[in-house]
C-alpha cells in the first residue's frame, strides 16, 4: 500500500504555470541564456536553477544509424508532462556517427517537440572519433543556432567513449583541453551563441583541476556525474570528498551541474537505492544552499533501472518519485510563490499531513534533529520544534526569529545537509548554543546523538560558562515564579533545562533553559548528575 502511494497518490502531477516564462521560453531568436561567474541567467535576468530529464533515451543514439520512431513520437507528449512536474530542461541524446538524412530529420522533429512545451533542449552527442564530434558539433550548431532554448554538450564523457576511446586519454586533463576547445571553437564558428555544456574528464567524475584547465569561452558549463557502485549509502567519508570536488570550482566560479543523475553508471552497474535517494538529497541541498546550478534526471522511460517512469500507468518509478518529490519541488518551490505539484509540496507546515510529512521527518531523524518514534506523517509540535532545531543550528532566522516553517530552504539541508557537530569532544555532555538556540546531547567522543530547539533568557538572562548538572527533579517547584518545571536539570546557580509549555522561536524565558514537552523527558534521562554542560 505504502509504494501503490509513493508512486501514484502521493505525485499526482498538475500542470504549472508557465505562461510567464513562455515568452521567453519558446522557439525562437530571442535573447540569449548567460552566463556569469558561477551561475545561469535566463533572458530576463533571473537565474536559472537546470531542472532536467533525460528524453527519449536510446532513441537517437545507435551507432548504425537506426532511430526508434515509436519512442520519438512519444516526446511532445512527455515534453508536456515534464513541464507540468516543473523540468525547464530536457537532455535528447544523439549518436555523432551514422546520421543520415532520416535520422537527421528525426532529430529535428524531436527538437521542435521538446521545445513546443516551453523547455531548454541540450542535444547531447555520444560515440564516434574525435573528427567525427565536431564534424557533427560543427552541424548542429549550424542547425539550431537562430534558437537560444537549444544548447549543446558536443562530447559526453569525452575520450571515455566512442570509436577512439582510450584510457590515458580520458583521465587526461590536458587532452580533454585540447579536445573541448576544438568543439567549442566548432559550435561558436557555426553562430551558436547558447551556453555549451561540457563533461569533465574520468567519465565527468573529476573536478579537481579545472580551475587550471578551465576554457575561457564565457558560455561554459560545465557537467559531472558520480555513481555509488556497491555503496548502499552515501557516507560521511562520501559526503566530504563530493564537498571538496564541488566546493573548489565552486570558489573560482565556474557553473556546474550534475548532467546524468541517475540508477546506472557508464559500466552498466546498477547503483543500490539507498545510494541514490542519498544522492539525490545531497544534490538537492547542494543545489539549493551551496549554489549548484542544477541536475538532469536520468531517464524519462518505462524500462530499465534508470527508469523514472512506472512501468504501467501515469506514476512515476520509486526512482521518479525521489527525483520529483526531492529535486524538481523543491528547486522550483525556490524560483516560485505558487505551490508546486500537488503531493510535490514545496513548504510544509503545522497541520500538514502526507508523504512528503514523513519523508521531511525521517529526513529530521536521520540529522539528529528529531527521534525515530516522531515519525507519524503529520507536522505536529514535535516536528515544528525539530524544524526550528535546524533553522536555529543552520542560522536560518528571519529576524532572529525561528518560525517553523519547512521551507525548501530548510527541507533541502534535512534532506542532504550534514549532522551537526559539536564544539566540544572528550566525555559525554550537554551543550546549549545561545546564538542557535539549540542544545546538543553529545556522546562521549564527540558525535552528536540530539540537536534540540530551546528558548533561553530573554536579553541575555541565561549565564554562559562551562557547568554540570548538580540537581535534578522531575517536577521540581519554582519559589521565585511560583510554577512546576518538570524535568528541570540544575546547572548553575538556580538554572536549570527544563520542559516549558511554550518554546518559541526566540529567547524568552527568564533565565533557564527552555525545552519542548516531546524533548524534555529524553535530555533528563541523558543528562546524569554531574555531567558537564557548556552554555555559550
Amino acid at each position: 500500500m505504502r509504494k501503490k502511494f509513493l508512486l501514484v497518490a502521493g505525485l499526482a502531477l498538475v500542470s504549472l504555470p508557465v505562461a510567464a516564462y513562455a515568452a521567453v521560453l519558446a522557439p525562437g531568436p530571442h535573447s540569449s541564456f548567460r552566463v556569469r561567474g558561477a551561475n545561469i541567467y535566463d533572458p530576463l535576468g533571473h537565474r536559472f536553477i537546470v531542472r532536467g530529464a533525460v528524453i527519449a533515451p536510446g532513441a537517437l543514439t545507435d551507432p548504425q544509424g537506426g532511430f526508434d520512431t515509436k519512442e520519438l513520437a512519444g516526446v511532445k507528449h512527455d515534453a508536456k508532462v515534464l513541464a507540468s512536474m516543473g523540468v525547464n530542461t530536457v537532455r535528447l541524446d544523439v549518436s555523432a556517427i551514422a546520421n543520415s538524412d532520416e535520422r537527421l530529420a528525426a532529430i529535428r522533429r524531436a527538437v521542435t517537440a521538446a521545445r513546443s512545451a516551453h523547455l531548454i533542449v541540450i542535444l547531447s552527442a555520444h560515440g564516434g572519433t574525435s573528427q567525427q564530434a565536431l564534424e557533427f558539433a560543427a552541424y548542429l550548431a549550424g542547425r539550431f543556432h537562430k534558437d537560444r532554448g537549444v544548447w549543446l554538450q558536443p562530447a559526453f564523457d569525452p575520450s571515455c567513449d566512442g570509436a577512439d576511446a582510450d584510457r590515458k586519454r580520458c583521465i587526461s586533463w590536458s587532452a580533454w583541453r585540447a579536445e573541448q576547445r576544438a568543439l567549442v571553437h566548432a559550435i561558436r564558428s557555426g553562430g551558436m551563441h547558447s551556453p555549451i555544456l561540457l563533461s569533465t574528464p574520468r567519465r565527468s567524475g573529476d573536478l579537481r583541476l579545472l580551475a587550471h584547465y578551465h576554457l575561457t569561452d564565457p558560455g561554459i558549463i560545465y557537467g559531472v556525474h558520480f555513481h555509488g557502485g556497491p555503496r548502499t549509502k552515501l557516507s560521511l567519508a562520501n559526503r566530504k570528498r563530493l564537498g571538496t570536488l564541488f566546493a573548489g570550482p565552486r570558489s573560482k566560479r565556474f557553473p556546474i551541474i550534475v548532467d546524468d543523475l541517475g540508477r546506472v553508471g557508464p559500466s552498466g552497474r546498477v547503483d543500490r537505492k539507498g545510494w541514490s535517494d542519498d544522492f539525490t538529497a545531497y544534490v538537492t541541498n547542494w543545489t539549493i544552499n551551496r549554489g549548484g546550478d542544477g541536475a538532469i534526471g536520468a531517464a524519462w522511460t518505462r524500462y530499465g533501472p534508470q527508469a523514472m517512469r512506472a512501468r504501467h500507468g501515469s506514476g512515476l518509478s520509486t526512482f521518479g518519485a525521489i527525483y520529483a518529490s526531492r529535486f524538481l519541488a523543491l528547486t522550483y518551490a525556490v524560483d516560485h510563490t505558487t505551490r508546486a505539484p500537488r503531493g510535490l509540496r514545496g513548504a510544509l507546515a503545522t497541520g500538514d499531513t502526507g508523504h512528503d510529512v514523513r519523508v521531511l521527518q525521517q529526513d529530521l531523524v536521520d540529522r539528529g534533529y528529531l527521534a525515530a518514534d516522531e515519525v507519524t506523517g503529520t507536522y505536529d509540535y514535535g516536528t515544528e520544534q525539530a524544524v526550528m532545531a535546524l533553522e536555529g543550528y543552520n542560522d536560518l532566522n528571519q529576524g532572529g526569529v525561528r518560525d517553523g516553517i519547512a521551507s525548501p530552504v530548510v527541507r533541502a539541508l534535512a534532506a542532504g545537509g550534514d549532522r551537526p557537530k559539536p564544539k566540544h569532544g572528550g566525555p559525554a555532555h550537554v551543550e546549549v548554543s545561545l546564538g542557535q538556540q539549540v542544545l546538543m546531547l553529545v556522546r562521549k567522543g564527540g558525535t552528536v546523538a540530539r540537536a534540540i530547539h530551546i528558548s533561553s533568557g530573554a536579553g541575555g538572562k541565561t549565564p554562559a560558562g562551562n557547568f554540570a548538572v548538580y540537581s535534578k527533579a522531575t517536577m521540581s517547584w519554582s519559589k521565585p515564579f511560583k510554577t512546576w518545571l518538570p524535568f528541570a536539570s540544575y546547572f548553575t546557580g538556580g538554572y536549570a533545562l527544563h520542559q516549558y509549555p511554550i518554546v518559541p522561536g526566540y529567547p524568552a524565558s527568564h533565565g533557564c533553559v527552555r525545552m519542548p514537552s516531546t524533548e524534555a523527558q529524553r535530555v533528563y534521562a541523558f543528562a546524569t548528575l554531574h555531567m558537564p554542560v557548556f552554555v555559550a
